[in-house]
């Protein structure tokens, strides 16, 4: 049973990875359309508010966000079995009558990938604080047999760095996702 909790928690993970992933690469999709409209446009535009916000979005690196949250090793930190990630992608949503537009779209994506983020980071520090809990017990001198850790200090303290690794992987994650969520994008002719 403890198994089965332990993947539970290690899936609920790996979800929300996988969930940011999805989103960021919504976002590089949608970013791509956005630069492509600005190629396309007449030269005669290229001075015009839409241009500048189009272009501006079109250099925003997404991609290496996105390389980011895919090579986030999320299997070097302790379980947490309690832990769920109850998805937006598990939820069936409404069928749309239209087709929505690239900003509603642009939203949805970045809301996503705050929504997995804030889950990993969550998920993290609440395992950051276990290992440190750990780190004190295997300090604490006065503590013997079963109340010590299985691990040294030496391995807790190896653990440790290396989720405070992660955290900072995550930290810059946010920022790039803040900055893609802050892009004011162009709405369309006359409306720019």
């Amino acid at each position: 049973m403890a198994d089965l909790m332990m993947a539970h928690g290690s899936d609920a993970m790996q979800k929300a990875k996988e969930a940011l992933v999805a989103a960021l690469s919504d976002l590089e999709e949608l970013r791509s359309e956005y630069e492509s409209k600005r190629d396309n446009l007449p030269e005669n535009l290229s001075d015009s508010p839409y241009y500048q916000k189009c272009d501006a979005v079109a250099d925003l690196d997404i991609e290496s966000s996105k390389d980011t949250a895919e090579g986030l090793e999320l299997d070097i930190i302790p379980h947490r079995p309690e832990s769920s990630f109850l998805s937006f992608l598990d939820i069936p949503s409404k069928p749309r009558k239209k087709v929505p537009s690239m900003p509603s779209r642009w939203a949805d994506a970045a809301g996503h990938a705050t929504e997995s983020l804030e889950f990993l980071k969550t998920e993290v520090q609440h395992r950051l604080d276990a290992l440190r809990e750990m780190e004190v017990d295997a300090d604490d001198e006065t503590l013997e047999g079963d109340e010590k850790p299985d691990l040294s200090l030496e391995e807790i303290n190896k653990q440790v760095d290396k989720v405070e690794e992660l955290v900072q992987e995550l930290e810059q994650l946010e920022s790039e996702i803040s900055e893609f969520e802050g892009a004011e994008l162009p709405l369309g002719f006359g409306r720019d």
